[in-house]
């Protein structure tokens, strides 16, 4: 990178935070920033979809070597540098601010890099396709030999590094929803990172991932119901720590919801995280069917001692792991018929702490879609769990669920009796909707017409105003998250 001065300013170097305040700088990050973050998410995803050898992703690769050359180009830059954080993406050390449309590719960009320690890439002026396709295949190599380390890796015109970041995380707006959309987007790194080290070793620590949380349950009172809407605006596509993070968020909602303190809902919250951890390992039993159920089969806890063992390798002792053990032990039995008395000294149920989780687990698979399958909208996945209360779900807990949830879910795009479009922003009251059921049906809107007015469709004075239908978001004139969060 070339400075005032003419002189070149190495990358190799941690000091990155130069004095880089020009108009023409600033451009550069708001007009690159996102754009690159979203170029090389969308190069690794058609990596995943073919190979690196594939002609499909060596076009890829040059596409994106000729557009950043292009840049490069245009703002008269030798090198370039993206670095990342937990919370934050930087383009030359300049904090990116993503709008709707790229933030989602800022999440998956550092759960690509950050679990596997590389928080830097640097590029520079001639880089061509095969370099990409280089990082390509050491990438796949290093997500699965836990013996090689993706920092070796080194092309004429590309690097990627592990560099002193503290500087970089101290840069911060101080806008509060932002903080809100942070701390989901970190719990997401920290458990990808987490799910990434459980692969290799026993020995994985969630020290990080418990401070997230204790962050996350600190604002609940006040900010619970932003977190679920992030949730429902499907930033990132459901992946196995994506999913793991909103049953958290959906269990930690439920749990606030019936009193429970900070303390349990920090609990609740990690014993999510981890009870469907058996899904890492590439060999464990399938789930039971019915029938074999009605047998008393042991297929579904054989299933689930894959978690538990897992678990117990770790070899804590404590009351919270105890609760992961039992809620990885009874993960997806059903709640109407008693745990096998083989199992357990006597008749009994799942514990408080499984029914809240698997309530959680399966609205969220219903309505992101998992393994390949596409997400239901949130009305048709109540409907589904509705229809299974007292069979396999816990009736108390599933009613509060649906009422706390709302029959149109924060984050959901409807259709207004008036034809316009609004972005739900706020359920009604749990308390009014349990005392008016039509309440239920008219929760806070944002409308997506420019004007941001805010309604509440409960107030007197918008009585006249009908919501008929959830849409689907290829069908909807605008995306909501601009209006949501910014």
């Amino acid at each position: 990178m070339t400075d005032s001065s003419g002189q070149t300013r190495t990358l190799q170097s941690t000091s990155f935070l130069q004095d880089k305040q020009s108009g023409s700088d600033e451009s550069m990050v708001r007009l690159v920033g996102p754009q690159f973050a979203t170029e090389i998410v969308r190069l690794f995803k058609t990596a995943d979809v073919f190979s690196p050898d594939h002609d499909q992703v060596r076009k890829a690769a040059g596409d994106v070597a000729s557009w950043l050359n292009q840049q490069m180009l245009q703002f008269r830059e030798d090198s370039i540098s993206l670095q990342m954080t937990e919370s934050n993406v930087f383009l030359n050390g300049q904090l990116i601010k993503f709008e709707e449309g790229h933030y989602a590719r800022s999440i998956l960009l550092r759960a690509l890099f950050l679990p596997l320690s590389v928080n830097q890439i640097d590029v520079s002026a001639g880089v061509g396709a095969g370099e990409f396709v280089e990082l390509l295949k050491l990438h796949r190599l290093v997500r699965n030999d836990p013996n090689l380390s993706l920092e070796s890796f080194k092309q004429p015109h590309l690097a990627v590094q592990t560099v002193g970041h503290k500087e970089l995380e101290s840069m911060n707006d101080g806008d509060d929803r932002r903080e809100v959309i942070e701390l989901y987007a970190g719990l997401i790194i920290k458990c990808a990172t987490y799910f990434h080290q459980l692969k290799r070793t026993s020995n994985a620590s969630a020290r990080f991932i418990k401070r997230l949380v204790q962050k996350i349950a600190d604002r609940f009172d006040e900010q619970g119901h932003v977190f679920i809407g992030l949730i429902n605006l499907k930033l990132v596509k459901s992946q196995n720590f994506v999913h793991a993070v909103n049953t958290a968020l959906y269990a930690m909602f439920i749990a606030h919801e019936i009193r429970l303190d900070r303390i349990d809902l920090v609990r609740v919250a990690m014993t999510a995280i981890t009870q469907d951890i058996h899904r890492l390992r590439e060999q464990f039993v399938e789930e039971a069917d019915e029938e074999e159920l009605e047998l008393g089969q042991r297929s579904h806890f054989r299933t689930n001692m894959t978690s538990v063992m897992m678990l117990s390798e770790m070899g804590a002792t404590d009351l919270l792991s105890a609760l992961r053990l039992v809620a990885g032990y009874e993960r997806g039995f059903p709640y109407g018929r008693p745990l096998p008395q083989e199992w357990y000294r006597e008749e009994m149920r799942p514990h408080l702490l499984s029914r809240i989780i698997e309530l959680a687990r399966h609205y969220d698979v219903l309505t992101q879609g998992m393994e390949g399958q596409r997400g239901v909208k949130a009305d048709m996945a109540l409907q589904v769990i509705s229809e299974q209360m007292g069979s396999h779900y816990d009736p108390m807990l599933t009613k509060l669920f649906i009422n706390l949830v709302g029959v149109y879910p924060v984050g959901e795009i409807v259709l207004l009796s008036t034809g316009e479009q609004a972005l739900v922003i706020r359920s009604p009251a749990l308390a009014e909707s349990q005392k008016n059921k039509s309440v239920a049906h008219r929760p806070t809107v944002r409308m997506l017409d420019g004007s941001e007015r805010i309604l509440d469709l409960s107030a007197e004075e918008h009585t006249s105003i009908r919501i008929l239908e959830i849409l689907d978001r290829e069908a909807a004139k605008s995306q909501p998250g601009a209006f949501f969060f910014f």
